[in-house]
């Protein structure tokens, strides 16, 4: 379980440096959305 939560939160924090650029970086926070949804998910359910 931990190994999926560390995915998430590095997708998530790559997806929050390319919202947060000047000039938001799109591609960074698409190709990063996947990753959060699902390592988020995975997550969620492992503990079920």
């Amino acid at each position: 379980m931990i190994q999926p939560a560390c995915a998430a939160g590095c997708a998530l924090l790559w997806m929050c440096y390319g919202l947060m650029r000047r000039d938001r970086d799109w591609p960074i926070v698409i190709a990063n959305l996947p990753g959060v949804l699902l390592a988020g998910t995975t997550v969620v359910t492992a503990f079920t």
